[in-house]
């Protein structure tokens, strides 16, 4: 990896792309190979085991004026992102696994992610790199609230839960509104208290089950009912809403809630090992077959 944005915290000097770098396997923090064999080991020794967190100096790189360094750039700004996950695999292909992420070695990352580091790292990478927020993520377009709750990120499933709520409260107010509606379920639960056991097995596949005429009448109100434009408008914003929005910006919310999980967990008094450990159960994933049926309901429903 690159670490030409960060400064040797030994001779304090900004590294370049032909430096030696070697990272400290306990922190993370980069060194230049003689500045740390002079030191005798890592420059934030004082700080292992210990509550103060250990960051390492970022530089912005100044812009070079002359022409063939505003052509790097232009390009770099019109580089296509494909080619930029491309580079970064390959990068990650080619290195030793000593990545930093926000300051914060790359296995800390991996530990809070879980399963499926392998597409997250790159994505986190590039976003690192690009200070990008946009990165496509289908399970986030197509079953949101599953998504969310198979990666803990309870605060964002519990906002999309309660906006269902409030689509499915609209829908069924609107029908109870209804008063042809009413009057059916009236005469309906009049004739037979358990009029809804036969609706629902009437519309089962492979049903023997037969209803009465007014039973009829309901079932036929029931499929045929649409509700009133603006709720029908309101219900599509909020589908579709959550879906393009959690699509495009899913990653980029993961990445923040890991981030911001690393540095609590940064802060404890505990050896990198056992910091590692802590991430693994606090983040992590829930168990899949239990977000698979949430998925399924919410696919089938939404």
């Amino acid at each position: 990896m690159k670490y030409t944005n960060y400064k040797c915290p030994v001779c304090n000097n900004q590294f370049t792309e032909d430096d030696d770098v070697v990272v400290c396997p306990e922190c993370g923090t980069p060194h230049h190979r003689e500045c740390y064999i002079q030191n005798g080991n890592c420059a934030n020794a004082d700080k292992h085991g210990t509550n103060e967190p250990i960051e390492v100096e970022f530089v912005d790189v100044e812009e070079n004026n002359d022409a063939s360094s505003q052509t790097e750039t232009a390009e770099k700004e019109t580089e296509n992102p494909q080619q930029i996950v491309q580079e970064v695999i390959e990068e990650m292909k080619g290195g030793n696994g000593d990545y930093m992420l926000n300051g914060k070695h790359v296995s800390f990352y991996e530990a809070a992610i879980g399963k499926n580091q392998k597409y997250y790292i790159p994505h986190f990478m590039i976003m690192d790199k690009t200070k990008k927020a946009v990165s496509w993520n289908i399970a986030g377009f197509f079953v949101p609230l599953a998504w969310c709750l198979y990666r803990k990120m309870y605060k964002f499933a519990a906002i999309i839960l309660a906006l269902y709520v409030l689509m499915i409260g609209t829908i069924g107010f609107t029908i109870m509104s209804n008063e042809e509606f009413i009057n059916s379920i009236n005469e309906c639960a009049q004739e037979d208290p358990n009029f809804y056991e036969n609706i629902i097995l009437y519309n089962t596949k492979n049903s023997n089950v037969s209803l009465t005429e007014k039973q009829m009448k309901l079932n036929k109100l029931t499929n045929e009912y649409k509700p009133p434009v603006p709720v029908q408008i309101m219900t599509y914003l909020i589908t579709y809403g959550i879906r393009i929005i959690m699509g495009i910006y899913a990653t980029n919310l993961y990445y923040k809630k890991l981030t911001k999980s690393i540095e609590k967990v940064d802060k404890l008094d505990l050896s990198p090992d056992m910091k590692r450990s802590v991430l693994f159960r606090k983040c992590g994933t829930l168990p899949f077959i239990i977000v698979a049926i949430i998925g399924f309901l919410e696919w089938q429903m939404f």
